[in-house]
């Protein structure tokens, strides 16, 4: 695709590669929680869906976002801080990132090789919340349900399917070696002799 207007054109895959890359990082959207996980100190997790835009123009007005990028970062929590200060921890780490994006250079979010199309499963609840946290999302001019997830992907478009097929064929080749073996160890009696 040249632009990220034309996803809307040709039936939904789940691999894109976009040639013109135009984020609105002043209308991120941002969702956080924190992650308590055994023997390691707390994390403060942040999912952030960054509007993708057809063009810089897009900023100057209401517009409706296409597609959205879905970053997540994480940084550690300062172990054996009270419920409320974890949280206050929390909301001013979410400042901090909301003005790092405000300013981040565009080469840095936009040097993805490719994205990929998030489904509906757990994995994107994180960021269609922050999306819907967006004031694109929330203006006037979005006339879209529900915001369409795209995580990016830094691998070699050649890639994708991660040896998928390779796995696929050995699964088979397996199977019919196993087959083969059991036709081969099976004492099959002539018809003549069942009569």
């Amino acid at each position: 695709m040249n632009t990220i207007e034309e996803i809307e054109k040709y039936p939904p895959t789940r691999f894109y590669l976009l040639k013109q890359r135009y984020l609105d990082t002043s209308a991120i959207g941002c969702d956080s929680a924190i992650a308590h996980q055994k023997n390691t100190p707390p994390a403060a997790i942040f999912d952030i869906s960054v509007p993708i835009i057809k063009s810089e123009t897009d900023k100057e007005h209401f517009y409706s976002a296409v597609a959205w990028l879905a970053l997540r970062y994480s940084t550690a929590v300062p172990p054996g801080l009270t419920e409320d200060a974890t949280y206050d921890k929390l909301n001013i780490l979410g400042q901090q990132w909301h003005e790092k994006f405000k300013y981040a250079k565009l080469d840095t979010l936009v040097n993805f090789q490719y994205l990929e199309r998030a489904g509906l499963s757990a994995k994107a609840l994180p960021y269609i919340r922050a999306a819907e946290h967006s004031s694109v999302y929330r203006s006037p001019g979005n006339t879209r349900l529900e915001p369409l997830i795209l995580y990016p992907k830094y691998g070699p478009f050649a890639q994708r399917n991660d040896g998928k097929p390779v796995w696929l064929c050995l699964i088979l080749v397996a199977g019919l070696g196993g087959f083969l073996l059991i036709l081969q160890q099976t004492d099959l009696k002539p018809a003549e002799e069942m009569a």
